[in-house]
C-alpha cells in the first residue's frame, strides 16, 4: 500500500499539480526551499495527502478525484 500525495504549486498562469508518493515529498520540499531562497512567493503552494492506494488502479482513482475537486 502507498500513500498518494498532490503537490499544488501556484505559478504565474495559475496552479500546476503533480502527484507522487512519500518518496517525492523530499524533492518537493527541496524545490520549495529553493524558490523561497530566490524570494519567490510560495504561500499558496501546498502538499496534500490524497489517501492510500493498494494498487495502480486505486492510485489513479485518487488522482482523478483530486483533479475533479480542483476543477470545481
Amino acid at each position: 500500500m502507498a500513500k498518494i500525495y498532490m503537490n499544488k504549486v501556484h505559478e504565474d498562469n495559475g496552479f500546476t499539480f503533480s502527484f507522487g508518493t512519500k518518496g517525492d515529498l523530499v524533492g518537493w520540499e527541496d524545490q520549495k526551499r529553493e524558490w523561497e531562497a530566490q524570494e519567490l512567493c510560495c504561500e499558496s503552494d501546498s502538499v496534500e495527502e490524497l489517501g492510500d492506494a493498494k494498487d495502480i488502479d486505486e492510485a489513479i482513482q485518487l488522482i482523478n478525484q483530486a483533479i475533479e475537486e480542483e476543477r470545481k
